[in-house]
């Protein structure tokens, strides 16, 4: 780079850059200061350029650094005060300063140059970068937010299925509480993602509590936060609340059944007010929120035990969604095991599938846990499989043993005489071979020649 194009380059560099740069020469005299240091020091560049820094910032420490041939390690901040009136500012403030000596080849001193890092433009720079930062998560989280919610991924062919799908997209259109209720694993979260996402507050947060996992002395600080010192352990600065959080957006209350009567009266109060008031705090906080709960109790029943106040149930379930357990779908139980099956098979880079016998052997459980015990169930089998393929012998034996019959005889209703021995046979050689793992074995428990049992292999189309 030749001197011309590294004149350019610094000047450019010295004009952009929000800190401050000054040099001066062995005697102490101004030679070049940037225009961001001549603003901080509220002074034009030709009043500072030619004088002495000494009656231009009468702190000065550039004699002492000449004097003593400071040469500087980068490393040693000098925190360098300014008097009242040297500055923008009326009050004394600070500057953090980086100071160094400029020598020739042989040694010779030349001069002393300064890097000024002024406090108040840091502290510009920090908040910049704490937006710049919060925004890219609130866009990870919008994004992620747009990839897993919205009803265009919420699965089942069901008919049932189909008509809270429907329900839940309608609703997301008005800003009325909803209720959703339902046995456990029956999507509940996903029906109240899936609202937030299809409303016109899907790019505000979507903040969820689940109010039968937080101790009940503290549910009350998450949901509304609290003022600093407000009581024994709590942050000097205070905290917000999850409804704070969820201000403009959507604020979903999980087991809204497990809340203590006496949260419920504080809850009823949003719900009519639309404003909250933090532990400790003596002033009211206006919030704009849509309320979404939910709950695997019956909260009717709980009213009338006195267990759940009538007039918040009324307050919440303005529209009410009810779930629809897996066993009330039987066609969809295969639908869910293969898209989790998918996920597992695109994280891990494998092609692993379920065999026919463990498909009916699925669709014949009744799956009192949902779609998450069916999770859990092809997580299992997935782990413990081997060949790439789920058997029955990698499904859990209360599936397996509770169903025997009723997968070894099922989806054959339809079938002829013919067609059902054949499918009956295909069932047994699959489970022989699972079973013995080699064809002289698995032969030998049928009580056939092996070369029978590659003939009705190659009529069933099974591979070994």
């Amino acid at each position: 780079m030749d001197a011309e194009m590294s004149k350019r380059v610094l000047d450019e560099f010295l004009k952009k850059t929000e800190d401050g740069f000054i040099v001066v020469d062995k005697e102490g005299i101004i030679r070049e200061i940037n225009e961001n240091y001549c603003d901080f020091l509220a002074r034009g560049r030709d009043e500072i350029i030619g004088r002495p820094i000494n009656e231009v910032i009468s702190t000065t420490s550039m004699l002492d650094v000449l004097k003593k041939r400071y040469a500087g390690d980068g490393n040693n901040v000098y925190v360098h005060p300014y008097k009242p009136g040297e500055t923008r500012d009326d009050e004394e403030v600070y500057a953090a300063a980086n100071r160094f000596c400029i020598f020739d080849d042989q040694d010779q001193l030349l001069g002393a140059a300064a890097h000024m890092k002024f406090r108040q433009r840091a502290l510009d720079t920090s908040q910049k970068y704490r937006e710049t930062e919060l925004n890219y998560y609130k866009q990870e989280y919008q994004d992620q937010m747009q990839k897993e919610g919205g009803f265009a991924n919420f699965r089942g062919n069901d008919p049932k299925i189909q008509h809270v799908k429907n329900l839940g997209m309608r609703i997301a259109k008005t800003d009325f509480p909803v209720l959703i209720t339902g046995e456990t694993g029956t999507g509940k979260e996903v029906i109240a993602k899936s609202i937030h996402m299809e409303s016109s507050r899907s790019a505000e947060p979507f903040v969820a509590i689940n109010c039968g996992a937080i101790p009940a002395e503290l549910l009350e600080s998450e949901l509304f936060g609290y003022e600093g010192g407000s009581f024994t352990g709590a942050k000097r600065q205070g905290k917000i609340g999850k409804f704070e959080m969820a201000n403009k957006g959507t604020f979903f209350l999980d087991e809204i059944g497990d809340m203590p009567l006496h949260m419920q009266v504080k809850l009823l109060r949003v719900l009519q007010e639309h404003e909250i008031e933090r532990v400790g705090g003596n002033r009211p906080i206006p919030i704009d929120v849509r309320i979404i709960s939910a709950t695997r109790l019956n909260l009717m029943e709980m009213v009338q035990e006195g267990t759940f106040r009538e007039d918040l149930y009324y307050r919440l379930a303005v529209v009410n969604i009810q779930t629809v357990p897996l066993r009330a779908c039987p066609h969809d139980i295969i639908l869910h095991a293969t898209n989790y099956l998918d996920q597992l098979n695109q994280q891990y880079k494998t092609e692993v599938s379920l065999s026919d016998a463990a498909k009916r052997c699925l669709k014949a459980h009744s799956w009192p846990g949902n779609v998450r015990e069916l999770q859990n169930v092809i997580s299992s089998a997935y782990a413990t499989c081997e060949n790439n393929m789920i058997t029955m012998d990698n499904l859990p034996k209360v599936i397996t043993d509770n169903h025997k019959e009723e997968w070894i005889m099922s989806d054959t209703e339809e079938m002829t005489l013919k067609e059902k021995m054949n499918h009956l046979e295909k069932l047994l050689l699959e489970e022989a071979l699972h079973k013995n793992k080699n064809m002289t074995a698995a032969a030998a428990a049928l009580g056939i020649e092996r070369s029978l049992l590659y003939k009705k292999l190659k009529k069933h189309h099974i591979e070994f």
